[in-house]
């Protein structure tokens, strides 16, 4: 592979022109909207680094080999077709300005990752400042805690600064996206999530500092299509489509035994969620609830449409824990019906809720909402600055 090593003077030009080529390959759900925005998003990455050396890799090749030579700077450029077997991103480290990129030259879904049965599709340990851009991304597993990708670290050593843009994820697993141990500062941007999950479209344990904007989560989950729970903080929701067929669309919160056998760090300790942002999203008429507190403090949910329910309770486990719901706000939400508030007994204290209406028109949200043009999604960019200047162009 090092013949195919080249070296790019200026700012990933080559790189981008690379991306003009169709998007051969391409499989999914998709409407053309959805996938020309997504592309667009896609074609971005290359920005994020001034001169990167760039290594191709072709069918018949192996990504995990190019994973395992990386250094900062590198892009590994995925041509399309279909690559099986599960990738294995562990210590996979660039830096802010130099990062690893890993991305699907010929368009989004044209490079195809399947997962092996007892693996991740794509997983991660101690892993810093790398994206992921453009794949589609398919989970094949039948048992354990594995599904399509799976990025934490010890606690000691957490992932950070890692961006998942514009892919699709399917198939069969635990959860499409799940993130954890500490998880900071990622970027979950422009994803079509749409397989069958034995628990969540994307779960978040013990995640901070992040974002999640413009995905659409479809298919199935049995519980919801997103949870954030576990001590999570400051994570901002905007502009997702959760339309999944699950209990809960949005757990702001939530329920588990992890704290029970891990090392929980006191530090994610005394809630389930704070400070989460939700705002902008679609919750549609397929979960059984729009949005759940479990847990919760210090939340806002505003601006959304939400089809269904909103409900309020405690995390409580006799004995071990007792995380109240309270002082959360819900603010300026078009809900299906003014009694869309379902608080347990004593789970709305220092709640506020304040211009929710019915009968105001669905927004647009998801991935066909992705502005344009679309800002640069870098594994470094800080999510609470991104999150404010998405929609502005550069």
């Amino acid at each position: 592979m090092e013949g195919r090593d080249r070296l790019f003077a200026a700012g990933g030009a080559v790189v981008l022109a690379m991306l003009g080529t169709a998007m051969a390959g391409f499989a999914g759900a998709q409407t053309g909207p959805e996938t020309a925005a997504m592309q667009a998003l896609v074609a971005k990455a290359p920005s994020c680094i001034a001169r990167p050396r760039v290594v191709t890799v072709t069918p018949g090749q192996s990504i995990q080999a190019a994973i395992d030579r990386a250094e900062p700077g590198t892009v590994i450029s995925v041509e399309a077709g279909t690559y099986r077997g599960s990738l294995d991103l562990t210590g996979l480290s660039g830096t802010p300005d130099r990062p690893v990129i890993l991305l699907s030259a010929g368009g989004v879904g044209a490079a195809v990752i399947v997962g092996a049965p007892d693996k991740p599709a794509i997983g991660a340990w101690g892993i810093s400042d790398v994206g992921i851009y453009g794949f589609k991304v398919v989970s094949g597993t039948s048992a354990g805690d594995l599904g399509g990708f799976k990025i934490a670290g010890p606690w000691e050593k957490p992932a950070r600064n890692v961006a998942i843009v514009g892919n699709v994820v399917t198939g069969v697993g635990t959860d499409g996206i799940k993130l954890f141990n500490g998880a900071a500062d990622i970027k979950v941007v422009g994803n079509l999530i749409d397989g069958d999950w034995r628990e969540e479209g994307m779960d978040n344990v013990s995640v901070e500092r992040s974002l999640f904007a413009f995905n659409t989560v479809r298919g199935s989950a049995r519980y919801t299509s997103i949870t954030m729970k576990a001590g999570s903080r400051d994570i901002t929701l905007a502009g997702n489509e959760f339309d999944s067929r699950s209990g809960v669309g949005i757990n702001v919160g939530g329920v588990g035994t992890s704290r029970f056998n891990r090392k929980f760090p006191d530090y994610w300790k005394g809630f389930e969620a704070s400070a989460i942002t939700v705002t902008g999203n679609v919750v549609g008429d397929r979960p059984e609830r729009s949005v759940a507190f479990v847990g919760a403090n210090r939340s806002v949910l505003k601006d959304n449409f939400l089809a269904g329910a909103v409900r309020s309770r405690p995390h409580d486990q006799p004995g071990k824990l007792h995380y109240p719901s309270h002082d959360n706000r819900i603010v300026g939400n078009t809900v299906a019906k003014e009694s869309f508030f379902q608080p347990d007994e004593g789970q709305d204290r220092g709640y506020v809720l304040a211009g929710n209406g019915t009968g105001a028109a669905k927004v647009r949200a998801g991935v066909a909402a992705l502005p344009d043009p679309v800002r640069a999604v870098c594994p470094a960019s800080p999510a609470g600055t991104l999150a404010r200047t998405f929609t502005s162009s550069e």
